[in-house]
């Protein structure tokens, strides 16, 4: 039996090694906008002790190549439940984000238990905004102006309130909403956001078509990874970065996405 799990643990450790060696996919989308504005979408970093503090340095010099206005954050920034010792690691490297307008970010089921309070100082230390049911304005260099929406997570506690939302409906400029659960998109008030940015499903994480996508389903429902149409309104779930659970991906990518919008007008798909 130990000899059958330590074969076990072997094989999971030779799968991880292998897929962390794997290039970041990097997904690029134009949408259409009341003028422009280039987003960078992170979500689901799972920072632990044992997080590879050179790849995470490594994202951030890649986030920061694509010189964007705004980055944003959709959750679970740290992972659970174990005592987080090297956040002060973890906040020193994330600093280095650079973006004229800002980082902001919205808390993820990870975020909120277990290592719940380390992770707010992480959120506060790496110089993210924090949006807990608030919105923030913002304008580009350019002069686009910049609506960014931020619920708090749901999984585990009701603590959204869509209601805080509602000053964006008729708000000029790119409206952008950001959730942790891809589900609570379905709760986003009608007509406030051009684009609904989420996470928490890493795209399945371990790719097995029939029983871990029928697990994942009831989870994050159909919103795998990918847009989605939600009240007239764009969803992106992101596949994310880190991992749960199982400790490793396989043939489920870490992506790093990047939205470009352009003075088009606004209009749905």
């Amino acid at each position: 039996m130990k000899q059958n799990l330590s074969a076990l643990w072997s094989l999971r450790r030779a799968i991880a090694r292998r897929e962390a060696r794997r290039p970041v996919r990097v997904c690029r989308y134009t949408l259409p906008g009341e003028g422009s504005l280039r987003l960078v979408h992170l979500t689901d970093l799972h920072l632990d002790d044992r997080t590879d503090w050179n790849a995470l340095s490594r994202l951030v010099e890649q986030v920061n190549r694509q010189h964007p206005d705004v980055v944003v954050f959709t959750g679970d920034l740290v992972c659970h439940p174990e005592p987080f010792r090297q956040w002060k690691t973890a906040a020193e490297i994330l600093r280095r984000i650079q973006a004229p307008c800002g980082v902001f970010a919205v808390r993820g089921n990870h975020d909120l238990f277990g290592a719940g309070q380390q992770a707010q100082r992480l959120f506060e230390k790496s110089g993210f905004v924090l949006l807990k049911n608030q919105v923030a304005r913002v304008q580009t260099p350019s002069g686009t102006p910049v609506v960014i929406g931020g619920l708090d997570d749901v999984y585990f506690q009701n603590l959204s309130d869509p209601s805080s939302l509602l000053c964006m409906r008729y708000a000029q400029g790119i409206r952008i909403v950001l959730v942790h659960e891809p589900t609570l998109a379905k709760k986003v008030p009608r007509g406030t956001a051009d684009l609904i940015l989420a996470g928490h499903s890493h795209a399945g994480q371990v790719y097995a078509p029939v029983v871990w996508r029928a697990w994942m389903t009831k989870k994050v429902g159909h919103y795998l990874q990918g847009f989605y149409n939600v009240h007239g309104m764009r969803l992106y779930v992101s596949a994310g970065l880190g991992e749960s659970g199982p400790g490793f991906r396989l043939f489920c990518p870490r992506e790093l996405t990047i939205f470009d919008f352009e003075q088009m007008g606004r209009e749905h798909f």
